[in-house]
């Protein structure tokens, strides 16, 4: 097996356009460095497969189920050869020579770096888009909810002046990762169908000693949510259950029993929220029972 300087890994689930204009950036960006895009389909049905395997310049995996966001990247991480992994959300376009910036980076970089990803653009390109967070905590949760429920709390976030800064964690739309530490430590828990993965993973590479990093060169636009497959009622009451599903893995898998208990108690408050939605009586029904399983 050759290797490679970076394996660009990306997740298609029906979304067959804007995965098809992600991979069109990258050939035409991308530069004096040697890479491989591996595409890992999650059994769509819109004609991705079609389009894409015959698709020249990239590595055409299918699976014949929806494995998810983190599974789907540990089957192309299970392809690929890179020194250096790009995992790279399929509504991402490059707009310039982000994978070689993201490699030169590196490069310089301490050992003890393990993750890096940039200021993702919103899609004007030019207004910064969400790209890191802290690690979600007891408190932080607290902070959110009082913030919903009385909004003039709610704080503006500073953008970061700085040409790189340390971060606990870096968002998974442009997660620029060393193939060492992934081999050393794994790359997603598998308990995680969708959201906190990357998250989860972060943290486990924190409390090994490794840091997660932000830099400014790569230039990226991020249309966040437009990975998902639509913005319908039903799409979005599943997307929820996704998400308190995986916050309350992640809460399990960060705190003893204790004080996974408080963050379950505090997480009640979002219940409200959504029994006062426009979900169906059958939706409201299965998320109560998301927040009381055990």
């Amino acid at each position: 097996m050759n290797l490679m300087d970076v394996s660009i890994i990306i997740v298609n689930y029906n979304t067959k356009d804007i995965t098809h204009q992600c991979i069109v950036s990258i050939l035409k960006h991308t530069k004096k460095i040697n890479f491989e895009i591996i595409l890992v389909d999650n059994a769509s049905t819109d004609g991705s497969k079609a389009l894409f395997r015959s698709f020249k310049g990239i590595k055409f995996v299918e699976s014949n189920r929806n494995l998810g966001f983190g599974k789907a990247n540990n089957l192309g991480f299970s392809y690929s050869s890179g020194k250096y992994v790009l995992l790279l959300n399929s509504d991402t376009i490059l707009l310039n020579n982000a994978v070689k910036e993201f490699f030169d980076s590196m490069e310089q970089e301490n050992l003890k770096v393990s993750c890096l990803g940039s200021k993702l653009l919103s899609q004007d390109g030019v207004s910064e888009n969400n790209s890191y967070g802290v690690f979600p905590s007891i408190s932080s949760l607290l902070i959110s909810l009082a913030c919903i429920y009385f909004p003039f709390l709610k704080k503006n976030n500073t953008v970061k002046s700085e040409d790189s800064f340390e971060v606990d964690y870096i968002i998974g739309a442009d997660l620029f990762l060393r193939r060492s530490v992934i081999l050393k430590l794994g790359l997603f828990d598998t308990d995680f169908f969708m959201y906190f993965e990357e998250t989860n993973m972060q943290l486990k590479y924190h409390r090994a000693g490794y840091i997660s990093k932000i830099i400014s060169t790569p230039r990226i636009i991020h249309l966040e949510n437009g990975s998902d497959i639509n913005q319908s009622k039903h799409y979005s009451f599943k997307s929820r259950k996704y998400y308190f599903e995986s916050m309350f893995i992640f809460f399990r898998k960060r705190y003893d029993v204790r004080k996974y208990v408080i963050t379950r108690i505090i997480s009640l408050g979002y219940l409200p929220l959504y029994l006062k939605s426009n979900l169906t009586i059958k939706e409201k029904y299965k998320l109560i029972l998301v927040f009381l399983k055990p």
